[in-house]
């Protein structure tokens, strides 16, 4: 995904006048190109601000879509509606994208074309759907459908960090007293008690012999730790290895679960988004294989594809695949001798928005205490081990 700039230009216009204003772009050189295909005559572009990819999965676009819809619905033209939007919108990224692409409507280039143009901003699936909508002249419901499919998949993301968040919390606060007490607090009271000739209990001895070790190593576990962040990069860039790792994580109980049935409701539901409008299951298969960038899906999703490509039913497809539970092929096999695999591919995304649902408080409820647990148990045996030899000391002053 491209990360935009905004840029301040100002120039000389066909008729020899002086303007200027803000766009959006990748780099000078393509806002130079955008400002002559206008007629225009760049004399000062200046960058004001950068955007990265994640600021433009945030929750603008989702209204953007549903705005856009409503207004369409209500007979306004595109063009005019997009000036309409661009003019009360609060953010100037936003406001200068819906001005470019209204001038892009004027100039004769249809919705989807214009969308295309911007690739870090708008994904295959939403490029799809407007243009499927253009071709049905629906494009009003692709687009108010469009942001609720949409706003279905952010809150399922942000249900799924808010159950990851606290127990990750957790364990790296657990992790940074655990060494914050080995390596600095545990060393000084080693000292005191050498000073205090202090005999210590096995278990004592056994801590401050690990704290010690841990302390005299610590540049060589930062560079195992950095060796190991360098292999998985590395690993990352090899497909064989990243295919092997989400099929071991698609075996784990609770996760590999979760992890299932969230990409199953997302996947569905673009299935029952794209049928609903028209597009041929071929094509939608072909969209959600833009839409995943898991190598495990996209195999999955690609022979899919060929399956009904050669004529064969997507049922007996689903069920030689190992990521669709049975109940996939069941309830396809009967979408299919029925004729409503739209509707059958929405109870899917239903379902498995609701089993992602649960196996997130699962996740969750059994996560949070065995953390608790592991952080009560390392920090208390820590405490133990330091404050046991104060039995002693008594003894060892005497």
């Amino acid at each position: 995904m491209s990360n935009y700039c905004l840029f301040h230009w100002q120039a000389i216009d066909p008729d020899g006048l002086h303007c200027q204003g803000d766009m959006l772009a990748d780099n000078p050189r393509q806002l130079q190109e955008m400002m002559f295909r206008q007629g225009l005559l760049p004399l000062k572009i200046t960058r004001k601000k950068c955007y990265s990819s994640r600021y433009w999965l945030r929750q603008e676009r989702i209204v953007f879509f549903s705005q856009t819809g409503m207004l369409l619905q209500a007979g306004l033209p595109l063009s005019e509606g997009l000036l309409l939007l661009a003019g009360g919108h609060p953010a100037k990224a936003w406001r200068s994208l819906l001005e470019q692409l209204q001038q892009q409507i004027l100039s004769g280039i249809s919705f989807s074309s214009a969308l295309s143009h911007w690739p870090g901003i708008f994904p295959p699936l939403c490029i799809a759907m407007i243009r499927t909508g253009e071709q049905t002249g629906q494009l009003e419901y692709c687009c108010k459908n469009l942001a609720a499919q949409q706003q279905k998949q952010r809150q399922l993301k942000q249900q799924l960090i808010k159950a990851l968040r606290y127990p990750l919390f957790v364990l790296l606060l657990a992790a940074v007293i655990s060494l914050g007490m080995l390596l600095w607090i545990l060393p000084e009271f080693a000292a005191i008690y050498r000073s205090a000739n202090t005999p210590l209990p096995a278990f004592t001895r056994c801590l401050i012999g690990f704290s010690q070790s841990l302390l005299h190593s610590l540049p060589l576990v930062l560079m195992m730790v950095m060796a190991g962040c360098l292999g998985v990069m590395r690993c990352k860039k090899k497909p064989a290895r990243v295919l092997a790792g989400q099929r071991f994580l698609l075996r784990l109980p609770l996760a590999g679960r979760l992890w299932q049935f969230t990409i199953l409701a997302q996947l569905f539901d673009i299935l029952a988004l794209t049928q609903r409008s028209g597009l041929p299951l071929s094509e939608g298969l072909q969209i959600a294989e833009n839409v995943f960038a898991t190598p495990f899906w996209q195999q999955a999703l690609t022979t899919l594809r060929h399956h009904i490509e050669q004529g064969f039913p997507l049922s007996a497809g689903l069920n030689d695949q190992p990521g669709f539970p049975p109940i996939c092929y069941l309830l396809a096999r009967s979408g299919e001798q029925t004729g409503t695999l739209d509707m059958v591919f929405m109870r899917l995304a239903r379902w498995f928005e609701t089993e992602a649902s649960q196996q997130t408080d699962l996740l969750s409820n059994s996560i949070e205490p065995a953390m608790l647990l592991i952080t009560g148990l390392i920090t208390g045996s820590i405490v133990i081990g330091m404050y046991l030899p104060m039995f002693n000391l008594g003894e060892a002053i005497f």
